[in-house]
């Protein structure tokens, strides 16, 4: 695990594989729920949804959220517009 991390470093900024690490426990909750029928109390499955949503927010670039939030780019962040 640690070797793919070292690996991912050239493609991705340690902040974001720091946040990215965070993730691991909620894939291993998935994993076990799946191979071996072990279901997650309640409370268990909300810090699940809080950590992906704050993964989330950290990873996907802004531009994809003033997108999605206000129907498309913004005029100063749309490629190729020729806006100063």
């Amino acid at each position: 695990g640690h070797g793919s991390f070292n690996y991912a470093l050239k493609y991705l900024s340690a902040t974001i594989l720091g946040i990215l690490a965070l993730s691991e426990p909620v894939g291993a909750s998935v994993a076990a729920y799946l191979l071996f029928g072990e279901v997650p109390t309640l409370i268990a499955v909300a810090g699940m949804v809080l950590v992906l949503v704050g993964v989330t927010l950290v990873v996907v670039p802004k531009r994809w959220w003033h997108s999605w939030f206000q129907g498309g780019p913004q005029e100063d962040e749309a490629p190729g517009s020729g806006a100063n």
